[in-house]
C-alpha cells in the first residue's frame, strides 16, 4: 500500500475543504431561489394589505406618503447592479439579522449570489421603541457577513467595509454595493419622513 506524501495529504485536505464549501452554497443559493419563489408569491397580498390599511386611516391623497418597502425595493434593486438577486422575505430577515418578525410593521430585501457580499434589506418598525433592535440586527448582520467573507472572499470583505446601515424615522435600511451612497440617497428620499 502507498502511503502519501504530506503534500498529497494537505492537497487532498484542501480538495475535500472546497468540495464541501460548493456543496454548501449550492444549498443555500437552491434556497434562495426557493425563497425568491415564495417572495414572489406573497408580495402583492402584503401591497394589497399596506393599500388596505392607509385607506382605513384616512390619509389624504395630499400628504408626503412613504412608499410600501416593496415599492423601495422595485426602485432600489437595480441600483444593486446585479444579473440576479434573491429575495429576502421577513422571515428570512428575521432569521439572518436576528430581529423579531413580529415587530416590523413591513421589510423585504435581495442578496446577491452567495459569493457576493451584496445586500440590500429595509425594515420598517412598527413604531419608534422597536427602531433601536432593528438597526442592532442590521448591525449584527453586518458583522457576521465580515466574519463570513474575511478568509473566505477577501476582495468581498473589503467591499463590506463600505456597506452602509441608515436609520430614518422608523425605517432602517442595510446595503452592501459597489455604490451604496445613490442607494443610500435615493431611500430617504422614498421614505416620507
Amino acid at each position: 500500500m502507498n502511503k502519501l506524501s504530506k503534500k498529497q495529504l494537505i492537497a487532498l485536505y484542501v480538495l475535500t475543504a472546497v468540495i464541501f464549501v460548493c456543496l454548501i452554497g449550492a444549498v443555500v443559493v437552491m434556497r434562495q431561489n426557493a425563497g425568491k419563489q415564495d417572495q414572489t408569491q406573497k408580495q402583492p397580498d402584503v401591497t394589497t394589505q399596506q393599500k388596505a390599511q392607509t385607506e382605513e386611516a384616512g390619509e389624504s391623497a395630499g400628504e408626503t406618503e412613504a412608499k410600501s418597502v416593496a415599492d423601495m425595493l422595485t426602485e432600489l434593486t437595480p441600483m444593486l447592479g446585479l444579473s440576479t438577486t434573491s429575495s429576502l422575505d421577513g422571515e428570512k430577515i428575521a432569521y439572518y439579522y436576528e430581529v423579531k418578525e413580529e415587530d416590523m410593521e413591513e421589510c423585504g430585501g435581495v442578496i446577491g449570489d452567495v459569493a457576493l457580499a451584496d445586500e440590500l434589506v429595509i425594515m420598517k418598525a412598527k413604531d419608534a421603541s422597536g427602531v433601536a433592535a432593528l438597526e442592532q440586527g442590521a448591525q449584527k448582520r453586518l458583522e457576521s457577513q465580515k466574519a463570513s467573507f474575511q478568509d473566505y472572499i477577501p476582495e468581498q470583505y473589503k467591499r463590506l467595509e463600505g456597506a452602509q446601515i441608515i436609520t430614518y424615522g422608523n425605517y432602517v435600511m442595510y446595503v452592501c454595493c459597489d455604490d451604496a451612497g445613490a442607494v443610500v440617497e435615493k431611500f430617504m428620499s422614498m421614505t416620507g419622513e
